[in-house]
């Protein structure tokens, strides 16, 4: 049994789409780099391919675990009944990250853990909505 994200990903990887210029309409880069809480960010697509990357030293594998961490929590909220998955909330001790999920994309973006994860998400959210 397999996960929607694994058919977004495969469909995202087939139709050849996955790339900065389509990306970019439904996320962007240059305008997450101004919320200032936030010290990096990968954009890739769900299949873990690299779209653009800021300030963040290894772009590629972080897509890459992206798209497998997508793929996996997506299965495991369809087990639990949760619906689309939407987000994925990480917190360590040296740094925090958001996935956000939309479309065939996924977004991941690295603060303080000292910051307000709800804050960071509000504004993301805002930003990705316009």
């Amino acid at each position: 049994m397999g996960s929607g994200f694994d058919t977004i990903a495969a469909k995202a990887r087939c139709d050849g789409h996955a790339t900065a210029e389509n990306m970019g309409k439904t996320m962007d880069l240059s305008k997450i780099g101004t919320i200032p809480e936030i010290k990096s960010a990968v954009l890739g697509d769900l299949g873990g391919v690299l779209i653009e990357s800021l300030n963040h030293p290894d772009g590629e594998a972080m897509a890459a675990v992206m798209g497998f961490t997508a793929s996996q929590f997506g299965a495991a909220g369809e087990m639990l009944g949760l619906g689309e998955l939407r987000r994925i909330a990480l917190t360590g001790t040296s740094a925090a990250c958001l996935i956000a999920l939309q479309a065939s994309s996924a977004i991941a973006v690295y603060f303080d853990p000292s910051k307000s994860m709800t804050v960071i998400e509000k504004k993301l959210e805002g930003l990705l909505n316009t």
